[in-house]
């Protein structure tokens, strides 16, 4: 199972590895959090390593829909209904910044954006008070939503939505290499094949003990998704879930814009641009926590049975999976870890909006 992104990158230049690394900043993971936050580094004048067990993308940001979007499904309401209004705008405007600095790079660096409305969607007839809450809440937060009662593009029967038009989509995989060169190009380095097995920390240094190499820096970030070495116990508040998405060909009317659904199964629609000038429709869902499911097959092929009925006559020409991190509280976390001297950092619980959490 290989995404589409994954299938259509190049390979992305990285740097030859050594016995020992010195650095100023070690980031592990070469995902968006883990390259941006190598690029601010480097940018910074700090000398940077960046180290990858796989490669490249290989995990959440490699596997992603590529939505860039502040309509989010349901999360606004989630939040609210946690942490009330105040917390809901906070993270709309780190949102936003998040968003506006990702496009602005992908306009400077040359990256491929459509820009698209964003729709979230009462899959249900039990699910419009859900988007209506959605809708109240954006309103609160600033947001320019609008109502829809009926979404003419899809294919099938829904029971209202709520929209945000000026939201963005884009192949990560391509923001990826943009930003891994640029890295390189401010000093740093990127290694892959190299997995971290621990750190030791003095209140000055830190060692890194690697697979293949002993890396020694005063800082490092783990941009892992569950933070490896965890001593700040967030896998105790943190939910892995997997969900899946398939490509389509040869769809009779692609929808345009991005649509999610309010409740579940959910159902995730956006399309891609092909080398070829045509378009495919990528289409995600139905999510389950890890190890609380029947076999990855099973979720697989509901998902491909749903395609298939309000799409027929498609051709699945890709299918793959990714796995995000839900926080209890409902929002990320970045910051130093617990214990470990303010040297060891992490970002984690985009609760799969990384696009502008990261």
């Amino acid at each position: 199972m290989r995404s589409l992104w994954l299938d259509d990158s190049t390979a992305i230049p990285t740097d030859p590895l050594g016995s020992e690394v010195e650095a100023d900043d070690v980031v592990v993971g070469a995902g968006l959090a883990g390259l941006t936050t190598a690029l601010l580094l480097a940018r910074a004048g700090r000398r940077v390593a960046v180290l990858e067990a796989r490669h490249v993308g290989a995990v959440t940001t490699g596997n992603t829909t590529g939505k860039v979007s502040l309509l989010q499904g349901t999360t606004l309401s989630s939040i609210r209904r946690h942490h009330g209004p105040e917390v809901v705008r906070s993270y709309v405007e780190a949102n936003r910044e998040g968003q506006q600095w990702l496009l602005r790079y992908c306009d400077d660096h040359g990256v491929a954006v459509q820009h698209e409305s964003a729709f979230t969607y009462a899959n249900r007839v039990s699910a419009v008070a859900t988007v209506g809450e959605e809708l109240e809440t954006a309103r609160e937060a600033g947001l320019g939503v609008t109502w829809h009662e009926t979404l003419d593009e899809l294919p099938f029967v829904t029971h209202g939505a709520v929209g945000l038009a000026g939201q963005a989509q884009l192949n990560a995989m391509d923001v990826l290499a943009a930003l891994a060169a640029d890295v390189r190009r401010h000093g740093g380095v990127i290694h892959e094949g190299v997995r971290v097995t621990g750190i030791r920390t003095d209140g000055e240094r830190c060692e890194i003990q690697a697979d293949v190499a002993l890396v020694r820096a005063e800082r490092v970030v783990l941009a892992t998704g569950m933070p490896i070495l965890d001593r700040s116990l967030h896998f105790a508040t943190l939910q892995p879930t997997r969900s899946y998405c398939i490509a389509l060909e040869g769809v009779a009317d692609v929808p345009s814009g991005m649509y999610l659904s309010a409740s579940t199964p959910s159902r995730s629609l956006r399309w891609a641009p092909r080398p070829d000038g045509t378009k495919v429709l990528v289409v995600g869902g139905s999510g389950h926590g890890v190890g609380r499911a029947r076999s990855p097959q099973h979720h697989l092929q509901e998902l491909r049975s749903w395609a298939q009925d309000h799409f027929p006559g498609s051709r699945e020409t890709h299918a793959w999976s990714a796995q995000d991190y839900m926080s209890a509280d409902q929002l990320p976390f970045a910051g130093p870890l617990a214990n470990s001297r303010g040297q060891v950092f992490a970002a984690t619980g985009f609760n799969k909006w990384g696009m502008t959490n990261a």
